[in-house]
């Protein structure tokens, strides 16, 4: 620059050098800001592309030991179904603020250079060619660099995919952890769970769902009703939440809504064992006896192994009077589940009205051992010890059929007759009563009261 002045000051005239020496000013201003710009430019673009590299390293690094974890909790929950696994594996989610941050902070600053770029072009625009085709050289280089962070940001956000499928991977972690941990009686960490699930994957049908039957029963019906609804409006093809719904519209006596929410269930899947055995209950309930006995075999054709659809035939077959039909049934219930606590007990009646006294007795001391809140199994065996003579025996499981429900009107009958009662056990017990009016334990949405003689079960899944 000193050079070309010094040219100019020896060969042109005053007037002549005044105007080319400003023009050299001009771009010798230009070329410094020039150069200050390419210089920061090229300062932030190494920096940002070191920080991305490292970055995406670590996120790479993060994913791949996510997939280990999430490869090693379906070990454990597909396979050994153990009690004692690493509840850590789950704690694994990581919070993506920084990958959006840094993503918005990258748009912002590529805003700003072309807004740098087009000031330097609006204040020069009557610059000399040769000074014109100085600026777009830097001009094409900006340009490069805007390409080179629009692909970091293609890379980047290539990122936020897979970070959001982990997550959704992990959302189904944690709503299988949710299922065995209800599984096991850990409601309170079942709930945490499954609403885990849901924080880290909002789309999880299936954990809204199961959350849903979790706190059906808890006894929380209008939240319950909430979550089968936000399962079916994100799924409306996955037939679990209308049979939930089924059950919870039918306990609060929306009868009609709960068929047309069974009958959806098993237009979706028609197959679905499970909405059959609960339509073939509400269909008891309106006398349909014909229905409900279809739906129930249709229940057992879908699923041979479906011990509640196997004891509410035998109810239904009972209450026809085709009991050695129906004893079959209880036994196959039993057989396929042998935790079925009603299956016992009502097994035990028909055994008992057939004679076989200590048969009976077996059963309904199980379904107890099974269920030590049943109230009418007490009763019923109450009702058996007096009439072997065991006075004291059978006082004792009336007064604890009562405990269990003040309203069981058997088992207070039962034992008003029996402080009643002379030394003379066999001519005095015609006045107890055997309960073949099972209790309503409609509060926890898993069983519900016949209209007569015995008890059906309900199922969610």
């Amino acid at each position: 620059m000193e050079l070309l002045e010094n040219i100019i000051s020896e060969n042109y005239k005053d007037n002549e050098q005044t105007a080319l020496l400003n023009s050299i000013d001009n771009l010798r201003s230009l070329w410094i800001k020039k150069m200050k710009l390419k210089d920061e430019k090229q300062r932030a673009r190494e920096k940002f592309v070191k920080e991305m590299e490292d970055n995406n390293d670590k996120k790479l690094s993060d994913i791949a030991e996510m997939e280990n974890k999430l490869q090693e909790v379906d070990f454990y929950m597909k396979k050994h179904n153990k009690e004692k696994y690493n509840y850590e594996i789950l704690r694994i989610a990581k919070d993506n603020e920084d990958f959006l941050f840094k993503k918005d902070r990258i748009k912002l600053e590529i805003e700003y250079e072309k807004k740098n770029v087009e000031q330097l072009r609006n204040e020069n625009s009557e610059l000399s060619k040769n000074e014109k085709n100085c600026l777009d050289k830097f001009f094409l280089n900006t340009e490069k660099s805007e390409e080179m962070i629009d692909s970091m940001i293609k890379i980047f956000e290539g990122k936020i995919v897979s970070l959001k499928k982990i997550q959704e991977k992990l959302s189904m972690a944690h709503s299988k952890l949710g299922d065995y941990k209800k599984k096991h009686a850990e409601i309170e960490e079942a709930e945490k769970n499954y609403r885990k699930a849901i924080e880290l994957y909002p789309g999880n049908s299936i954990a809204y769902n199961n959350l849903a039957n979790l706190l059906a029963d808890l006894g929380k019906f209008s939240e319950a009703e909430a979550y089968y609804n936000k399962s079916i409006e994100l799924d409306p093809k996955n037939s679990k939440p209308y049979n939930g719904l089924g059950i919870l519209l039918s306990d609060q006596g929306k009868l009609q809504e709960a068929e047309l929410n069974y009958k959806k269930a098993i237009e979706l899947d028609p197959k679905y064992s499970k909405a059959y055995n609960n339509l073939g209950i509400l269909l008891s309930d309106q006398g349909k006896l014909d229905e409900t006995e279809f739906n129930y075999r249709k229940a057992i054709e879908y699923d041979p192994t479906n011990s509640p659809a196997h004891g509410n035939l035998g109810l239904l077959l009972a209450n026809k009077g085709k009991i050695d039909e129906a004893m079959d049934y209880y036994r196959k219930a039993i057989s396929f589940d042998s935790k079925n606590s009603m299956a016992h007990n009502n097994l035990g009646v028909l055994m008992y009205n057939n004679g076989d006294i200590d048969e009976a007795e077996v059963y309904y001391r199980t379904a107890i051992e099974l269920n030590p809140k049943y109230s009418m199994a007490y009763n019923n065996l109450g009702f058996l010890q007096a009439h072997k003579g065991q006075k004291e025996a059978a006082e004792i499981n009336f007064k604890k059929a009562i405990e269990i429900d003040p309203n069981n009107k058997h088992a207070i009958s039962n034992l008003s007759s029996l402080s009643n009662l002379t030394n003379d056990l066999t001519n005095d017990l015609s006045n107890l009563t055997l309960s073949n009016n099972l209790c309503n334990i409609s509060n926890n949405l898993s069983n519900i009261s016949t209209l007569s003689n015995l008890t059906y079960l309900i199922e969610k899944k």
